[in-house]
């Protein structure tokens, strides 16, 4: 199965999601497997896909958990490691072709948000470490926070496939301005 996948992830990257999805026997070529091999772990090419998705998924919370390990000396810090993760992430043409263009299952959907809820608990962690919230920090804030960030993320690079580096600065720069305004530590004022 990992060969299967790995070759989808492969064709992802370089003929994109059509031709990669246009016939099974591109993925079970780029594999080498036979189409039985192909058969018993996926119904079609769009069921690699979506298995892949689920897959970047898992990738990205990894991203979250490896901010964990780091020492930030500040709140902008942490952000701005956080919004330059998630664009390396995003340079990921296979990456681009999945999430930019929203192809993927239901399945993969109701994961998605279940994962960005992951990534926000696993930054509200790192944030809290320098700089102890008096309460907690309300839901609705962690939500938008993950979701403008999900959002302008998507849009730098569906305007570049390298990320526009204004969009990605104005990230930071909102990033920055919304945590600074909603985080509840004392003496955190947006900058």
């Amino acid at each position: 199965m990992d060969r299967i996948v790995n070759a989808a992830e492969s064709l992802l990257r370089d003929v994109g999601y059509t031709s990669a999805t246009s016939t099974p026997g591109l993925i079970i070529d780029s594999a080498g497997v036979t189409k039985g091999t192909f058969y018993t772990y996926f119904e079609n090419p769009e069921s690699v896909m979506h298995h892949l998705a689920i897959q970047m998924l898992d990738r990205a919370c990894r991203l979250a958990d490896d901010l964990l390990g780091q020492n930030f000396g500040s709140l902008e810090q942490a952000l701005d490691a956080l919004v330059d993760r998630y664009a390396d992430f995003y340079r990921d043409r296979a990456v681009q072709e999945i999430w930019l263009y929203h192809r993927y299952n239901p399945a993969a959907e109701a994961l998605d948000a279940s994962a960005n809820s992951y990534i926000m608990a696993q930054v509200e962690t790192v944030l809290d470490r320098i700089a102890p919230a008096e309460r907690a920090w309300p839901t609705v804030a962690s939500a938008v926070t993950g979701q403008f960030l999900d959002h302008l993320m998507q849009h730098a690079f569906r305007a570049d496939p390298n990320g526009d580096p204004e969009v990605l600065k104005e990230t930071k720069r909102l990033a920055r301005l919304y945590v600074g305004a909603t985080w509840p530590a004392p003496g955190i004022a947006a900058p």
